[in-house]
């Protein structure tokens, strides 16, 4: 009876290519997961399927046209006063004076 010896190095690289191999095969399931429908309907066609419970959506445009909509006032635009925001220098430190303007 002859005894077979399996190097480390070959058994790391045999446990290495099977990894590889399950891990190729479990990304390739996981995008057919998730683009299978997306394949399907564009092979299939483009259309949108509701549910049948979908009831149809009504818009009341008359509340456009109502009175109290147009009696409605606008605001007055605010008077704003132009002031200096931030400081001359602020790169300066708040302990130390700023530099004098020349």
């Amino acid at each position: 009876m002859a005894i077979i010896f399996v190097s480390p190095r070959k058994k790391q690289k045999i446990v290495f290519w099977g990894m590889a191999a399950a891990l190729m095969l479990a990304m390739a399931g996981i995008s057919i997961a998730v683009f299978l429908p997306e394949i399907t309907t564009r092979l299939v066609g483009n259309k949108a399927v509701l549910p049948a419970n979908v009831e149809e959506v009504k818009i009341n445009f008359k509340v456009v046209d109502s009175t109290e909509l147009k009696n409605l006032e606008f605001f007055e635009p605010l008077a704003t006063e132009e002031t200096q925001i931030g400081r001359e220098n602020p790169f300066s430190a708040f302990a130390e004076p700023a530099a004098p303007k020349k």
